[in-house]
């Protein structure tokens, strides 16, 4: 009697406390997801990325440079060299021209890209890539003074301009113009300059600074 005394007790106090009491829960495991989907399903995971094209080098012929002085047209710069092995230039800087022109703030420079070759780690011979856009157009204006020497840098990152889709090879441009403190002009003269927007030339990479 005492026995069954003691367990009505303990059924009668559960009852009481349990209104109170915190439910605790798990969250369910990749494999009871796995045994709770049913008959015939399955789970599709899908991941991104943006794996490197091994590249053993990326060489770029120019075909024209220009540059255009603010509120005046184009100038043509001829070329000390046009053809340019990217992956050779990591830290080390060659002569793409050297020209005497006016003197001026100049706020754009243009690279028309003749052709681009791809040399892929493994491959004998190189492939020729894709170039979507055929002009690199370059904004930001810098000043040629006289008497003085302006220099400027055209900084191309090959190993990020190559992409491989689709059984091909596409140069797309991953670049930007180094302008030192020396050549940029002071807030006065940029408040001087205006200029009429120049048309862009089908197919061009522009970029801002």
């Amino acid at each position: 009697m005492i026995k069954y005394l003691s367990l009505f007790m303990v059924l009668v106090l559960a009852a009481i406390l349990l209104p109170g009491c915190t439910v605790l829960t798990s969250t369910p495991t990749n494999s009871s997801l796995e045994n709770s989907m049913e008959e015939g399903m399955g789970r599709l995971v899908i991941n991104i990325t943006d794996p490197p094209v091994p590249l053993e080098n990326v060489k770029v012929s120019f075909e024209y440079l220009e540059v255009h002085k603010s509120g005046g047209p184009w100038t043509r710069i001829e070329m000390e060299n046009d053809t340019f092995e990217l992956l050779d230039l990591d830290g080390v800087t060659e002569l793409l021209a050297s020209q005497i022109v006016e003197v001026g703030i100049y706020t754009q420079l243009r690279l028309g890209i003749s052709t681009v070759q791809i040399w892929i780690t493994g491959d004998e011979t190189p492939h020729e890539a894709r170039v979507p856009s055929g002009t690199i157009k370059l904004v930001g204006s810098f000043k040629v003074l006289e008497g003085g020497i302006t220099e400027i840098t055209v900084d191309i990152n090959g190993a990020q301009s190559v992409q491989a889709g689709n059984g091909e090879y596409i140069f797309r441009p991953v670049v930007k113009l180094l302008i030192p403190d020396s050549a940029k002009p002071g807030e006065e003269e940029n408040g001087e300059t205006t200029e009429t927007p120049t048309p862009e030339p089908s197919g061009t990479v522009t970029t801002a600074l």
